[in-house]
Order: C-alpha cells, then sequence, then structure tokens
C-alpha cells in the first residue's frame, strides 16, 4: 500500500489525540513511544518516491499487472500496511508519516503526467489542480507531507530540453503550493513545510549554460541535440536565456506563494568559475537570497556521497 494510493489519502492526519482504546494494547504505551514504533514501521528515514510504474494514464490491464501495485499483490503486504490496521492505528501512524517523513517528487516520465494538465492563471499566479481523480488525489497527499524534494535526475539533464523541465520545475512548485492552499490537514510545526529543489550538476552541465557552439559538439551533446532538436542546430543562446528565465519565475512564484513554508535550492558550486553556468548560479544564487530563499552550494565530494 502506498501513501497515493486510494486508501491513504483518504485518511485524515491530524495530531495524535488521547487514547480511545482503538489501537489495542500500544495504547498503553505513551504516545512518543507509539511515533517511534510507527516511523519505524513506515521507515520515515526513507524517502516516499512518485510512482515509478503504472500511473493515472496507464491502462486497467497496465494496472492490474504492475508488480507493486496490480491485483496479484496481497494488499497487506508493504510498506505502509499499518495504516490498514484500525481508524487510531492509521490516525497516528499517517501524521507521523506527513510529519517526520519525507517525499520526493522525481521530475521525468513517471511524474509528467501529474503536471502536464496543469495550467497557469498567468506568469505568476497559481492555477488549479486538474480535476482528474487520481491526479488530483495525488498532489493533496503530497500536500500533506512536511519535507518534500523537488529532483532533476542527472539522466533528464542528459537526454531532456532544459527549455521543458525547467518550466516543469514551476509547474511542480505551483501544484504543490496550490495543494497546500486546498489541504485541510497540514503538518503542525510552526513552519508547516520545507521543501528542497535538488539541481545537482545542472550549472557545470555543457547543456543549457556551457554550451560553445563554435566549437565541434561531442558525442552527448550531439545526441542531445538529436533527441531533442532532429535536424536543425538547437539555439544554444535561447536555451540558456529561457531556463534562465524559468528559474527566476520559479523563485517569484515561490516568493509570492509560500507563506510560512521554507524553501531551498540545492546545487553543485566547485565548478569553473569563469564558465557561463557559474554566472548563471551566482545570478540564481543571488535572486534565491533577495526573495527569502536560502541556496545551499555543494563540493564534488558532496554530491558523490
Amino acid at each position: 500500500m502506498s501513501p497515493f494510493s486510494r486508501s491513504a489519502t483518504t485518511v485524515s492526519s491530524p495530531p495524535p489525540t488521547a487514547n480511545d482504546g482503538s489501537s489495542g494494547n500500544l495504547a498503553t504505551l505513551p504516545l512518543e513511544i507509539r511515533q517511534q514504533i510507527f516511523a519505524y514501521a513506515v521507515d520515515t528515514t526513507r524517502s516516499v518516491i512518485n510512482k515509478q510504474c503504472c500511473g493515472p494514464v496507464s491502462t486497467k490491464r497496465e494496472r492490474d499487472s504492475c508488480r507493486k501495485h496490480g491485483n496479484k499483490v496481497a494488499l497487506d503486504t508493504g510498506r505502509f500496511n499499518l495504516l490498514l490496521v484500525s481508524k487510531k492505528v492509521a490516525e497516528e501512524a499517517s501524521w507521523v508519516l506527513y510529519n517526520r517523513g519525507s517525499l520526493k517528487l522525481e521530475l521525468g516520465k513517471k511524474l509528467r503526467p501529474y503536471y502536464s494538465q496543469y495550467r497557469s492563471k498567468s506568469s505568476y499566479r497559481l492555477g488549479e489542480i486538474p480535476h482528474a481523480v487520481k491526479i488530483k488525489a495525488m498532489w493533496m497527499s503530497a500536500a500533506r507531507y512536511r519535507f518534500v524534494e523537488l529532483a532533476l535526475s542527472s539522466k533528464i539533464m542528459r537526454l531532456e530540453n532544459p527549455e521543458d523541465y525547467t518550466n516543469h520545475l514551476c509547474e511542480t512548485a505551483s501544484l504543490l503550493l496550490k495543494a497546500w492552499e486546498k489541504e485541510l490537514y497540514q503538518p503542525t510545526a510552526e513552519v508547516p513545510h520545507k521543501v528542497t529543489i535538488s539541481l545537482g550538476a545542472l550549472f557545470d552541465e555543457v547543456v543549457p549554460f556551457n554550451a560553445n557552439p563554435d566549437l565541434d559538439m561531442d558525442g552527448d551533446i550531439h545526441l542531445w541535440s538529436l533527441i531533442n532538436f532532429p535536424g536543425q542546430q538547437p539555439d544554444f543562446g535561447r536555451i540558456a536565456a529561457n531556463s534562465g528565465k524559468n528559474f527566476m519565475r520559479l523563485i517569484s512564484i515561490v516568493r509570492q506563494n509560500c507563506g510560512l513554508s521554507e524553501w531551498k535550492m540545492v546545487a553543485l558550486s566547485e565548478i569553473d568559475e569563469e564558465s557561463e553556468g557559474y554566472k548563471w548560479l551566482k545570478g540564481v544564487r543571488k535572486e534565491c537570497w533577495r526573495s527569502g530563499m536560502s541556496f545551499k552550494s555543494l563540493t564534488r565530494e558532496e554530491m558523490d556521497l
């Protein structure tokens, strides 16, 4: 069972209350001890990751045959089966999951159906969450997590157009912010949400910021060009400008809608200080600081950990 499945998204998660006897022998233990047990059971040290298999646009046959979520998978197995024990246990365990656990949303093919229908009202105003049941349920479930990571993988940076995936970062952040507006059960901490945007070695990659069209393209860039611009020469200047513009839009969206939440960008910063990528890194970092977002610079050693 997953927190993104139908059963888990219908479980309310207000702060745990006094015992009502429905927790069995667990009710004899102090609340703090029960929370530690639940934290071990749902493994809050390991992030919940968006589905990497059957998604909202998969067919019934694909969903039924899914090795993780199909009809041959026993309902009482998996990391989150504790949520099926009883209403009281589900209430307390889900509070632990959402307030102490973390959610990782990896941008790419598997997450794309959840944001592809999103349309903002303007460049910076939030649009509505798509009405498709499974898509809306995922975002409302995501809104309950206190700790969220939006991550760009090295595969995305190696194969996809950064004009697209930097725009998708804006869409993903906007949907998360919109879901916070609508979700009744929020984390109970003074800072209700903490979001990390993990950019990896983006500013050190050749694309979007360090490409030199005057030089011969190596094998990786040639492959990237064939995938994204078949039969034509990429306009690397435009790609860099639009990608940078998307970052500024992302920061503005967060600044205008974050409320009490805290946002942080994390990226490799131990790069050539003469490169165009370093100039863009400094610009993005400066805009983060100006807008109240933090920016964590990583060394290459920290990236390898």
